[in-house]
């Protein structure tokens, strides 16, 4: 069985990016869902922006809160991960880089941090 690696503080800045990208997609939403009528499309594209954005998040705390407290003192320890592990976050990020772009040309929403 294959093993990845990713430094810790790596990790941190995924899960930084993500809590910003829900607070994001948690704006546009109730944006979306206040409007007469709500674009049902835009909705469901931030549904689904928002649950892997969530789905990711609560992957990289997993792991990160599994780590010994040691390792807070060292942001470059490198976290040992399965191919699955790898294989989800890559999809993860794959999936929300796509939906993001739909968001972006389909319905004019921009999930970008300005």
């Amino acid at each position: 069985m294959k093993s990845f690696s990713m430094s810790r503080s790596l990790m941190e800045t995924l899960l930084i990016e993500c809590e910003e990208q829900i607070l994001i997609s948690e704006d546009h939403l109730k944006y979306n869902l206040s409007a007469d009528p709500a674009n049902a499309f835009a909705t469901s594209l931030l549904c689904e922006y928002y649950c892997c954005n969530y789905r990711l998040y609560d992957e990289i705390y997993k792991v990160i809160d599994s780590l010994p407290d040691s390792t807070e003192e060292n942001p470059d320890v490198e976290i040992i991960m399965s191919e699955k592990e790898i294989e989800f976050f890559e999809k993860a990020a794959i999936a929300r880089y796509y939906l993001s772009q739909e968001l972006l040309s389909a319905v004019n929403l921009s999930c970008s941090v300005h």
